[in-house]
């Protein structure tokens, strides 16, 4: 996150920027010298729908086949909101650099299944222009912002804190939402749901597959305690400049719920700690597989009932992970959970390379 500090001459300069919630990704403090006091504030992103900053030109049209786009408006640069199915091939959006689009929708079912690839993908299908830049490769470059739960209900997205449906912003191996764009910044993007279902944010920005560009460093925050399967499957693969990753709170797994999320985030250095005590079936595989900077990771497993706790929960979670860093730490709960991951540290991963001690 960065932090920002402004001064203000008076109170009315001060409340004319905070009410201006684009100039700013939170946290963000002010002092105003008028009052002597020293404001902490942070912008509403939670009642903005998902926005799109674009940062090249192109232009868009959605993909009509196996799709239907009839509850989906967008927004330009503020202005009136417009069916998605407005924009076709032969009528596209054109967007210039600087151009914003809002997203709003109602419906829930963003996963439809593909007949051409015989497997499920989301449903906002774009068809989007290169960007003619070669910095941009052939996808667009955008900086995200807003509540996505504006996708599903178009009004009331900030009290929206569960999915009903499974895969609403999963994708596949084929096509995902965001596919179509190189992500500039996303640290802006607000992915508030507690209440998760199965596959829910699976591969919502997998890049092993494609030629993108990514610039974004740190990653929304993922405020759910209680999981679901599968529901951070692939979420980050392949995002080579991500450094930061979101805390992971729940204490509770469940199947495949963290399989590969961070495998291929090459830039990333410091893993989040994973609180849990007890594993579930697949759910660290190949987490962290192929971070080759990663320094350290903390796992506060402590029950080890599962004798094939390793191959079936943890397989591979550190697989050529930190081949580049110096002197890498896996930290675990106690003396025992040490001598667990010692013994296993072929199924888990760890390199030799890495030292396994307790967490301080």
């Amino acid at each position: 996150m960065g932090k920002y500090i402004h001064l203000f001459e008076t109170n009315a300069e001060f409340k004319a920027m905070y009410n201006d919630d684009e100039k700013y990704i939170e946290p963000w403090a002010s002092y105003t010298r008028e009052a002597e006091r020293c404001d902490y504030n942070k912008p509403n992103f939670l009642a903005k729908p998902l926005k799109m900053e674009f940062l090249d030109d192109t232009t868009i049209y959605f993909n009509s086949t196996n799709y239907s786009y009839e509850d989906v408006k967008l927004s330009k640069n503020g202005g009136e909101w417009v069916s998605a199915t407005a924009y076709t091939e032969e009528s596209p959006l054109s967007i210039s650099a600087g151009d914003t689009l809002e997203w709003v929708g109602d419906y829930e079912g963003y996963f439809v299944y593909d007949s051409y690839w015989g497997e499920y993908s989301p449903r906002l299908n774009m068809n989007v222009a290169s960007a003619g830049d070669a910095s941009a490769s052939w996808a667009p470059r955008v900086k995200l912002s807003g509540n996505i739960m504006s996708l599903i209900n178009s009004t009331g997205f900030s009290e929206v804190f569960d999915f009903t449906q499974p895969r609403v912003f999963a994708g596949s191996s084929s096509s995902f939402i965001f596919e179509s764009f190189s992500l500039a910044d996303i640290s802006g993007l607000v992915l508030p749901a507690t209440g998760l279902t199965d596959y829910c944010y699976a591969s919502l920005f997998n890049r092993n597959n494609g030629s993108f560009i990514d610039t974004f460093t740190t990653a929304p925050e993922l405020p759910a305690t209680t999981l679901a399967q599968s529901c951070y499957f692939e979420m980050f693969n392949g995002c080579t400049s991500l450094t930061t990753a979101p805390a992971l709170p729940a204490t509770t797994l469940t199947e495949e719920c963290y399989y590969c999320m961070f495998a291929g985030c090459t830039s990333l250095t410091q893993a989040p700690v994973l609180p849990a005590t007890t594993l579930a079936n697949y759910c660290y595989e190949y987490m962290f597989s192929h971070c080759s900077n990663l320094a350290s990771l903390t796992v506060l497993v402590t029950d080890f009932t599962n004798e094939y706790w390793a191959s079936d929960c943890m397989s591979g979670v550190l697989s050529n992970a930190g081949t580049n860093a110096t002197e890498p730490v896996l930290y675990c709960a106690n003396a025992d959970a040490v001598a667990a991951f010692t013994a296993k540290r072929g199924d888990v991963g760890v390199g030799e390379n890495w030292t396994i001690q307790v967490a301080q």
